[in-house]
């Protein structure tokens, strides 16, 4: 996004993952509403030169009333959508602002398009980033060492204190006659019964050790089940961008005979105005999928702990 340096920038190590995150996902929205108001701008542009020729048609007595109500009813629909589709597009780039801090006076715009980059890393890549840089793992290692600390220390409690001291006198006049100049000694402690609190100390180390390695098996299996989610959504909708491309193509040819069907007398206008419609469809429907694809995608980098490596593939 075009925007002020000083307002939007940031340091990505001060950001957390889940900041990047919020802010990839809040900038794929916009792109997608961006395109889908292009498309309902596209599909009115259809329908008022379809509801012209449908004018023309009826004033000559070619088509019945009911044709061109219909194509009236089909403009204003499309009108419609695309003032709601403009408000939203409106809505999520203040929202995109608030998350870049990007002033509200400050005028931001997309550049880039929502188009289909291939992204062939195998699963277990995910899997073994995030062993290594997901956060939480690092937390997780932390309060692991925090345990064994605690676990050394109530241990402890089981040995003997000892204390060793010594001296040197450096100026040896200042001493009487019974006084050494130097001395040594050793000092030990060590209490025999205490009420098993050092027992009970060292039962709820050795407890809090298990329950951190506890936790560690679980997330590793939760961290796994979302790396695979999110996979699995990323490929699916992968392949839905892939098929609505021969959708789109036939309902762009159907549209193409239907308008030359209407114009020659043959035809309706609810044809023309339904293949406009499955048109349409298809067309938000794979930006829709590609914006899934994408989504999918950002979330599948947040759980490998690396959110920043999706844009090597959006940059392509």
């Amino acid at each position: 996004a075009k925007a002020d340096k000083a307002a939007a920038g940031f340091e990505y190590n001060h950001v957390s993952n889940e900041e990047i995150n919020t802010a990839i996902r809040q900038y794929i929205n916009v792109l997608l509403l961006k395109h889908v108001v292009e498309t309902r701008e596209f599909v009115l542009e259809g329908m008022n030169l379809h509801l012209n020729d449908a004018e023309k048609l009826y004033k000559q007595g070619l088509i019945a009333k009911y044709n061109f109500l219909r194509a009236k009813v089909a403009v204003a629909d499309a009108d419609k959508n695309l003032f709601d589709d403009k408000n939203k597009l409106e809505l999520a780039t203040l929202a995109l602002k608030k998350t870049l801090a990007v002033d509200n006076s400050i005028s931001i715009q997309t550049i880039d398009s929502l188009v289909y980059k291939a992204n062939s890393a195998a699963l277990e890549t995910f899997n073994s980033a995030a062993r290594e840089f997901q956060p939480l793992f690092h937390m997780l290692s932390e309060k692991n060492k925090m345990a064994r600390q605690k676990y050394v220390a109530a241990r402890a409690d089981y040995l003997p204190s000892v204390v060793g001291v010594g001296k040197y006198e450096m100026y040896p006049e200042h001493l009487s006659s019974i006084e050494p100049r130097w001395a040594v000694g050793v000092q030990a402690q060590y209490g025999l019964f205490n009420g098993f609190k050092r027992f009970h100390r060292l039962q709820e180390a050795k407890h809090t050790q298990k329950e951190v390695e506890y936790i560690k098996l679980d997330l590793q299996d939760q961290i796994e089940l979302w790396i695979n989610k999110s996979y699995t959504e990323m490929r699916n909708a992968e392949k839905r961008v892939e098929k609505l491309d021969t959708n789109i193509s036939l309902a762009d040819e159907n549209l193409k005979l239907n308008k030359k069907r209407f114009k020659s007398g043959l035809g309706t206008s609810l044809e023309v105005v339904d293949t406009q419609l499955a048109l349409e469809k298809n067309l938000i429907d794979q930006l829709v999928s590609l914006a899934d694809y994408y989504r999918a995608m950002a979330e599948l980098y947040l759980a490998a702990g690396k959110p920043m490596d999706m844009l090597a593939v959006w940059q392509q």
